[in-house]
């Protein structure tokens, strides 16, 4: 009964979380958007959408303290680094993501006035390339795993009574007909008559 609980948890939540995915993805052709913090480590992490697909940024040793902020591309000041937006060439993307490292100098403004800018400071990053199917078909293979699971159990089942084996244990039933002396489990009408027919 446990189990079957925690699965169900498992599922609603899968079910949420493949509809936030499906959400984001529609939104994706209309706006770009731009989550950003750093971590107690220094630790900059950037998530950003663009059509069909979000990016995964994480930057070590990140000199300025960022605070988790969420905001459209469209809405962040003309300086601003967005590293998520460049393009990002890969033979093995088809296999449903890619990883790009890389340079790049960032100029930090420091102080309330414009000019009070830090030289340039070139931070190396790694970023993960995802498009939105890749989690999208996660969550329903999660969803629907019980159902699958069911479908492939059944035929499975089938398949042994078809040979004449037992659907639970796969003993031979040939010679002894009717319950299964190894398992103890009552061959269905059904499954009877699947293996009279031979399908």
């Amino acid at each position: 009964m446990a189990r079957w609980k925690v699965g169900r948890f498992f599922r609603l939540i899968s079910l949420l979380a493949g509809l936030f995915f499906i959400g984001v993805w529609i939104r994706s052709h209309f706006a770009n958007d731009l989550l950003t913090f750093t971590t107690p480590h220094g630790t900059y992490v950037e998530v950003a959408t663009i059509p069909d697909q979000f990016r995964i940024t994480i930057v070590e040793h990140w000199p300025k303290r960022v605070g988790l902020t969420f905001a459209p591309v469209s809405q962040l000041p003309p300086r601003y680094p967005v590293f998520g937006q460049g393009a990002v060439y890969h033979r093995w993307f088809p296999l449903g993501f890619a990883v790009r490292r890389g340079a790049r100098a960032i100029e930090f403004q420091y102080g309330p006035m414009l000019f009070l800018h830090a030289a340039p400071t070139v931070v190396s990053y790694s970023q993960w390339a995802i498009p939105f199917p890749l989690p999208v078909s996660l969550c329903a293979a999660i969803c629907f795993w019980p159902l699958i699971r069911r479908l492939l159990r059944r035929r499975r089942e089938e398949a042994r009574v078809i040979r004449g084996f037992c659907s639970q244990c796969g003993y031979d039933l040939r010679a002894t007909p009717g319950r299964c002396p190894e398992c103890g489990t009552e061959r269905d009408l059904r499954l009877k008559s699947l293996a009279r027919s031979g399908r």
